[in-house]
């Protein structure tokens, strides 16, 4: 315990401070990454994106929780944002198509 004391004693606070200052201060200028990025499915007969987040598309060989037919409007995208409550949300990853829940 003796041998704890004195090593503490010899710490430098004002190095140890400036290294937490440091650190603290990288800690607050980095941009932080935004994990709620949400998918939605655009449904045209309501108008309104339904959260498909977990869910998988359709392809021609099995039924998953929706699909995306042909088409050229949008069927689903990513949204870091609701877009119903924010219809000036920037989507991305888009898929083309027209969207229907299984």
């Amino acid at each position: 315990m003796e041998k704890f004391k004195n090593a503490l004693k010899s710490v430098n606070i004002f190095g140890l401070l400036a290294i937490t200052l440091i650190a603290f201060a990288t800690m607050a200028f980095t941009p932080s990454k935004n994990l709620a990025t949400k998918k939605y499915g655009y449904n045209p007969s309501t108008s309104q994106w339904v959260d498909i987040t977990g869910l998988q598309q359709s392809d021609e060989l099995n039924t998953r929780d929706y699909k995306c037919s042909q088409s050229q409007t949008t069927c689903s995208a990513e949204f870091e944002v609701n877009p119903n409550t924010n219809p000036g949300a920037i989507p991305s990853n888009i898929v083309l198509g027209t969207f229907a829940l299984e």
